[in-house]
């Protein structure tokens, strides 16, 4: 078990940049973690005690907090807002300060939890504003504690059209306005990776016949409008994802909320 260890894509960043102008919005790094599926009870229980360790220390690493997601497939994803690529080398010295503090029982967690791990992977989201939506009256925000269900669709975007995802994006999120759909949704443009230009939509439910039932209401409303930005944005994708995660608070360090996630 490797956890958010940052020093390794440090070095890949400005290389693996995909936009000219970097997103205007938070940033967070991203580190997936795959669990096998014969050992996810070994892994969840390694990493709550890894998730002790850095509560019971968080004076080695005041500024570090984390949410995790778990996927379908066994993905967790541990997402820690970052301002700017410097902020990783923050990361990287609590880390450090953190060992130290644990001692014995940091390299013993992670020791015990390694089999329980099929594979590891990062990257760097950051949130595009003017392409996302946010109702004016949202009915159900990401934040509410109600919404427990999210949704990503990744678009890979042709390389050289990403000011034309863009442009369509806003188009996408003028469209919902103009229609007053009352749940909102983020996107992210990935600052680095080894398949860019890539975004991803986020959208959220209750749960998941909560998010599909409002999901086909909000087509609905929208209606013939929508069809003519879809082609627009299936015109210049090369590949798409779609992936469902749940929060898992208690895999999770959290901040107090008067230093809440931006």
């Amino acid at each position: 078990m490797k956890r958010i260890t940052l020093c390794a894509i440090g070095l890949a960043l400005a290389a693996g940049a995909a936009q000219a102008q970097p997103p205007s919005g938070q940033w967070f790094v991203l580190h997936e973690e795959k669990a096998k599926p014969s050992q996810v009870a070994l892994y969840e229980s390694t990493t709550r005690e890894f998730v002790e360790l850095v509560r019971a220390n968080k004076a080695a690493m005041p500024s570090f907090y984390f949410t995790v997601m778990q996927g379908d497939d066994f993905t967790y994803t541990f997402v820690a807002p970052i301002e700017n690529f410097a902020s990783m080398d923050a990361i990287n010295r609590e880390f450090g300060a953190l060992m130290l503090a644990a001692g014995f029982k940091f390299g013993d967690v992670m020791q015990r939890g390694a089999p329980a791990m099929e594979s590891r992977s990062e990257m760097v989201v950051g949130e595009e504003p003017s392409m996302s939506y946010e109702p004016a009256t949202p009915g159900l925000q990401m934040t509410d504690p109600e919404a427990k269900f999210f949704h990503y669709t990744i678009y890979y975007v042709m390389p050289g059209k990403e000011q034309e995802a863009a442009a369509i994006g806003k188009a996408y999120s003028a469209l919902f306005k103009s229609k007053n759909v009352d749940r909102g949704y983020k996107i992210y443009w990935a600052i680095n990776g080894p398949d860019l230009p890539a975004l991803a939509v986020q959208r959220w439910g209750k749960d998941e016949a909560d998010f599909y039932a409002h999901e086909a209401a909000t087509r609905a409303l929208l209606g013939d409008a929508v069809k003519p930005l879809d082609a627009r944005a299936l015109a210049v994708t090369r590949r798409m994802e779609s992936k469902s995660a749940r929060v898992r608070p208690d895999l999770s360090v959290r901040p107090e909320p008067a230093a809440a996630f931006k």
